[in-house]
């Protein structure tokens, strides 16, 4: 038996035990032992050139998403507790709005610079004291207390909060800022707080915080080592992609409470930017966790500031 399996695996009579060895690289039919460093060297500078231009659209793109989404979520509150009043019938006020916004700007790039440039954060806190000092004159003292809340918590963001709750201390955040922004314009129009103050505040809170629920996912590998316990660290994959579609959905149904005081158009407007929502819940459902998630954060912005714009249209209607 033995004899008949090394019949078979022997080398026909034919071939030599030289000629068995591996051919060398140089000896085989049209190959080049170096590659042709002249072609990679003239298309070394594009190429160089194509990775930088990458690189500034990425960095503009993190820029976006991440540093601004704080800053957009001022004037959308703004604007929408602005569009609120009007469509209350509360004569227009300008110069609140204007304030509260400039100041409260002010106060979050003022305390998103480094001592580098404490010239320019100085300066910045003294536009945002003049602001709100023509505010405190007027008799806006609760739109100063508001608008000063919304932006030390936007402004320290969850930095003070310890690493393992710092995905609810960050929604928790987002929620209060917008409903203080839209509540601050509200009183300043000289109108009391009720529930379609919360409503919207609410329809925008939730929206913003999509964003962070997407980075869970992406980052849930990580934020396991590091010991942060989002929902989907503790309950996997599955629930933050229900987190997700939840927190993206969640602000159309609540249209039905503008479509209960009959304004439609805040109820129906809004509902253009669905598509949008169903883009993302789409991709978080096709795509494992990890970096491709990074092509679904633009589209979680892009749905607040569409979903606030359209709110914001539909109460002027």
């Amino acid at each position: 038996m033995n004899q008949g399996n090394d019949t078979i695996l022997a080398p026909p009579p034919s071939v030599s035990r030289g000629s068995t060895k591996p051919t060398a690289l140089k000896e085989l039919p049209h190959s080049s032992v170096a590659p042709d460093k002249e072609a990679i060297l003239e298309k070394l500078p594009e190429h160089l050139l194509q990775d930088a231009e990458k690189t500034a659209k990425w960095r503009l793109a993190i820029w976006f998403e991440d540093w601004t989404l704080w800053a957009w979520q001022v004037p959308s509150g703004i604007a929408v507790g602005t569009a609120l009043a009007f469509h209350r019938g509360v004569g227009f006020s300008w110069y609140a709005p204007v304030l509260m916004l400039v100041g409260i700007l002010s106060l979050l790039s003022g305390g998103r610079l480094d001592r580098a440039r404490l010239r320019l954060a100085v300066g910045l806190f003294g536009v945002a004291t003049v602001c709100f000092g023509l505010l405190v004159l007027t008799g806006g003292y609760p739109v100063v207390v508001l608008g000063l809340v919304a932006a030390v918590l936007a402004a320290l963001g969850t930095g003070i909060v310890p690493c393992a709750f710092r995905s609810q201390a960050d929604t928790a955040v987002r929620l209060g800022v917008t409903v203080a922004l839209v509540g601050g314009v509200c009183l300043a129009m000289g109108n009391a707080l009720n529930a379609d103050v919360f409503v919207a505040g609410l329809q925008l809170g939730i929206l913003a915080t999509s964003l962070g629920a997407v980075n869970s996912l992406r980052d849930m590998a990580r934020d396991r080592q590091s010991g942060r316990k989002t929902l989907t660290v503790r309950f996997g994959v599955p629930a933050g992609r229900y987190q997700v579609a939840l927190l993206c959905l969640i602000p159309y149904t609540m249209n039905l409470c503008w479509a209960f005081s009959s304004a439609w158009g805040a109820a129906l407007l809004p509902l253009l930017s669905l598509p949008l929502a169903a883009w993302i819940i789409r991709g978080v459902n096709l795509y494992a966790p990890g970096p491709m998630f990074n092509a679904i954060r633009p589209w979680a912005v892009s749905l607040y500031l569409a979903f606030t714009v359209l709110l914001t249209a539909g109460f002027l209607l």
